[in-house]
């Protein structure tokens, strides 16, 4: 799937508060009760979750999500590298417990 049809994909259930949409990067808030069907979603397509996981995070992937805001307890992160082609999915809920911020990133 292209990073284009996977931002359509988030976008269309997801439903949210949109706050930047670029070619390779996207920002939404989201409804807590909308994040399910989007980890759904994402894990399909990504896979399942790099963080938290059973799995230590590379340096690499590290380095990549830093630029980003960094991924801490609480959060989730998805991660698929394939080809020259980096996809990742973060997922910060806020302290509210009413609402997540999402960003995908494409590299």
């Amino acid at each position: 799937m292209q990073f284009i049809e996977l931002k359509e994909e988030v976008k269309n259930i997801a439903a949210g508060e949109m706050r930047e949409d670029e070619e390779n990067y996207l920002e939404l808030v989201v409804l807590k009760g909308k994040i399910d069907d989007v980890c759904r979603k994402l894990e399909e397509l990504l896979g399942p979750p790099a963080f938290p996981s059973e799995n230590k995070l590379t340096p690499e992937i590290e380095n990549i999500v830093n630029k980003y805001g960094g991924i801490f307890q609480g959060q989730t992160l998805y991660f698929s590298s394939q080809n020259n082609s980096t996809v990742f999915a973060m997922l910060w809920p806020w302290g509210s417990g009413m609402h997540v911020t999402v960003k995908l990133i494409h590299q």
